[in-house]
């Protein structure tokens, strides 16, 4: 279920999908930031991540595990993995499960090979 309205703010967003959690503020501020420059063909910068997010139902503390235990505090690498899920090279309950167990259960960069095959411009650059 979508915590995300068509009538929602940047801020609303941000504060919506993080749950008031800092890690997961912290880490959705710097996707609006940096969501430009890590996937520029991605729609909307780094709102589009934030609505795939809300869309796999990855929210508030789950948004900091996914990028600290699991991305292993890599922002490239966790947009790779969202748009991994996305295209279709990783299942989306596969994603949700190394939320769960804190560490992925794929290769995650192998996952990202595939989104930078796939997405050219995809950035894995720390920016």
């Amino acid at each position: 279920m979508s915590i995300i309205h068509l009538t929602d703010t940047a801020q609303d967003i941000v504060l919506k999908m993080s749950g008031k959690n800092p890690g997961a503020l912290s880490v959705l501020m710097s996707a609006l930031e940096r969501g430009h420059k890590i996937d520029p063909q991605g729609v909307m910068g780094g709102v589009g991540i934030i609505l795939l997010l809300d869309n796999f139902g990855i929210c508030g503390s789950d948004i900091w595990i996914l990028y600290k235990d699991v991305c292993g505090e890599s922002l490239p690498a966790m947009f790779a993995l969202v748009r991994s899920v996305q295209l279709g090279f990783l299942d989306k309950e596969a994603l949700l499960e190394s939320i769960r167990n804190c560490h992925a259960a794929f290769s995650i960069d192998e996952m990202v090979a595939k989104v930078k095959d796939r997405l050219p411009f995809f950035s894995t650059v720390e920016v």
